[in-house]
């Protein structure tokens, strides 16, 4: 086949801009001829695509491009007074810039107020000499009369044309004029006159930009080599309904795939793409795709279709998406846009996405259907993916399970847990499910695990059996990770932990690492003490390191409260992540190990009660008990100061109002001093005092101690 190369066209306000790819070290050359430039390509029996060109333009700097046969130059020709420069941009693109001249045009120039075939027509501009309006050429395309200076109201094709495209503008902000013009009465050829208006006014390429979004498009050369495009595309362009004829596939795939070669066996490319548009019009988006390979086809057109496949086959990473940014028009455009952008943008149309859904074949409908109300649901667009539900049910031949799966997450988005457990079931339950069923299993251990509830037995063994059967495809590893999550919820440690570390180094590593920590927080919270421990103590610093800090904050809480300081503190101590509650747990865990100024130190920037609190407990584990009962007093705990008081002997700063036993303890500590104060008496009289007094001495020991736990 010979090398097809595409010309694609954007419009600038100085210059029109022509870029054609071509293969990396290509040789070429631009030369300049009258009114024009022509453009050599050392590829062997080369064409070029330009059928895209002219729907771009709008300035009539170019009037046409012409090749004779395969591996010809290719003509450019000016309608207006032009020089071409040309460059190459990223090593495989020929970038040509059609500008005015500055030099005087040798002839007056006239232009058409419209162009019906752009590439072939030759204007009677390009004559040396102007022509009356009886010499103009029999073209179809009728030349302006000559001017009367005199009257000084003569105009050019250019300006009258400007000032056209400007009132028609002006009145569509008015809301006076419609650009999406409808055929009028019965007239056959309605349909073209429209598609040849939009050709001539190019109202369908608008874009309005800043030198501030050019300075924000990132390319360090300054190059813009084309247009974004940002305008809507109407259903007389995409014209989704005619890539059918209504007859059975089968005879339209017959008859699309006899015409497509012709003589020589030469594909002809206008048939591969009728026969691409069949495919994607009847779900096969593979099929299509494969079709444009073989047409080796580079259009606007089979951009679409492409774009369209990629729909149908519900893969939305499209190196080239000519339906982005068209979710806020009308018409189908912005069902496409929607479906192949993968989410509903804010200022989408949802009315207009909703009117296109319904005028999809049934085959679509329920292909394309729950995908659709998926996104919608994501959007917060409930009553939209509702009706669009409702839509699907109603051509009635869709699957129950993906219906179900999809009715799940709208029920999620509804805050309606119970109903969201309902149709998970009746996804994982329902007959030919394919593949809705395991990812309704997955997502029902996802609910099961954020509202910590359990998984039966019977789940469990499903999610076993739905891992083994998936195990080579893409849900192969998901489902792994959830049977290991199941049994985890069902209590089954030991065995969740033999799956997990069973086949560690073939598992992707975020996935896996997801899935132990959370299989160790489901430990921590329902495991016995033997079996915690068992897996807990002596965990490597890799697999700590794929732990989040509440996790890690989860499970060495609980080794502090199960008396393994020096685990927990080799657990939190390499995080090396400053937070509050990782502090306290390592200071508990320093204080019962005897290190009370590493206790210290793991709360020094904190000034909360607790952190209060672990002060004070680290001066009294260091004999400091003024200190502790200083920091007591500052968190307000009474109790404990006085106590701290008590036993660094400081009975004196006790006060008797603190509200606790501590200033009865004082008291009955000085009464008893009392007791003991007394002057010398002579033996006989010493014995008889103590005699007297035993009883009520016994009597206040005995209340000191009773004060004491």
């Amino acid at each position: 086949m010979a090398e097809e190369l595409s010309v694609r066209s954007g419009e600038h306000e100085d210059f029109t801009r022509l870029v054609i790819k071509v293969p990396e070290g290509t040789s070429w050359t631009l030369d300049s001829s009258d009114r024009g430039a022509r453009l050599n390509v050392e590829l062997p029996d080369v064409t070029y695509d330009t059928d895209a060109v002219f729907e771009r333009l709008s300035q009539n700097r170019l009037l046409f491009l012409k090749q004779e046969k395969p591996g010809d130059d290719l003509d450019i020709g000016f309608a207006c007074n032009c020089v071409a420069n040309g460059f190459l941009h990223a090593g495989a693109m020929i970038v040509i810039d059609i500008r005015e001249s500055k030099d005087k045009p040798s002839a007056p120039l006239v232009l058409p107020l419209a162009r019906t075939k752009p590439r072939e027509t030759l204007h009677a501009a390009r004559r040396s000499s102007p022509q009356t309006p009886d010499q103009a050429p029999k073209t179809g395309i009728h030349a302006l009369p000559t001017p009367v200076p005199s009257l000084n109201i003569a105009r050019t094709g250019e300006e009258i044309e400007a000032r056209l495209l400007t009132q028609v503008l002006k009145g569509t902000d008015q809301e006076v004029l419609d650009l999406d013009l409808a055929a009028v009465g019965p007239r056959q050829s309605g349909a073209s006159l429209q598609a040849a208006l939009e050709r001539t006014l190019n109202l369908h390429n608008i874009a309005v930009g800043t030198v501030v979004d050019r300075d924000l498009t990132g390319d360090p050369t300054g190059i813009s080599l084309l247009e974004p495009e940002t305008a809507c595309l109407s259903d007389n362009v995409l014209d989704f309904a005619s890539w059918s004829n209504g007859t059975s596939f089968s005879t339209q795939l017959a008859n699309a795939r006899s015409n497509l070669f012709g003589e020589f066996d030469r594909l002809d490319r206008g048939q591969a793409l009728r026969l691409a548009r069949l495919f994607a019009y009847f779900g096969f988006g593979a099929e299509a795709k494969q079709i444009l390979e073989l047409a080796n086809h580079s259009s606007d057109e089979s951009s679409r279709i492409r774009a369209i496949a990629a729909a149908v086959e519900k893969t939305t990473a499209l190196a080239e998406n000519p339906f982005i940014g068209q979710q806020r028009c009308g018409g189908d455009a912005a069902l496409w846009a929607t479906l192949t952008e993968g989410h509903v943008a804010e200022n989408a149309d949802t009315e207009a996405i909703e009117l296109a859904f319904l005028r999809l074949p049934d085959h679509l409908v329920t292909h394309l259907g729950p995908e659709l109300a998926r996104l919608l649901t994501k959007a917060d667009q409930l009553e939209a993916a509702r009706r669009i539900l409702r839509a699907v049910e109603r051509v009635g031949v869709n699957s129950k399970a993906t219906t179900a799966l999809v009715e799940a997450e709208l029920a999620s988005a509804e805050e309606n847990p119970e109903r969201e457990e309902n149709k998970l079931k009746d996804a994982v339950e329902a007959e030919q499910a394919t593949a809705e069923a395991p990812l309704a299993l997955i997502r029902l251990i996802e609910k099961r695990w954020e509202e910590q509830g359990v998984v039966s037995g019977k789940e469990v063994e499903l999610a076993a059996a739905f891992a083994l059967e998936y195990r080579r495809s893409e849900l192969g590893n998901p489902l792994k990770m959830a049977h290991v999550l199941a049994m985890a919820l069902n209590q089954q440690f030991d065995e969740a932990m033999g799956t997990l570390f069973g086949e560690r180094d073939h598992r992707p590593r975020k996935m896996w690492g997801q899935t132990f920590e959370r299989v160790a927080v489901a430990m921590t919270e329902r495991a016995d003490d033997i079996t915690f421990l068992r897996h807990t103590v002596g965990l490597s610093s890799d697999l700590i390191s794929v732990m989040s800090d509440d996790a890690v904050d989860v499970v060495a809480g609980r080794l502090v409260s199960l008396g393994f300081h020096e685990t927990a503190l080799s657990l939190a101590g390499d995080r090396g992540v400053q937070r509050e509650a990782r502090a306290m747990i390592l200071a508990r865990a320093a204080l019962e190990t005897g290190l009370p100024h590493r206790a210290m130190l793991a709360v020094e920037e904190y000034t909360t009660p607790a952190a209060s609190l672990v002060r004070a407990d680290a001066m009294y584990s260091s004999g400091n008990y003024a200190a502790a009962a200083e920091h007591a007093s500052q968190m307000g705990d009474n109790e404990a100061a006085t106590r701290y008081l008590w036993l660094a002997d400081a009975w004196d700063h006790v006060s008797g109002e603190a509200g606790t036993k501590y200033p009865l303890i004082v008291g009955l500590s000085r009464d008893l001093s009392a007791q003991a104060a007394h002057n010398a008496l002579p033996p006989l009289a010493e014995s008889k005092r103590l005699l007297e007094n035993s009883t009520l001495t016994r009597e206040m020991v005995g209340d000191l101690i009773g004060q004491f736990d």
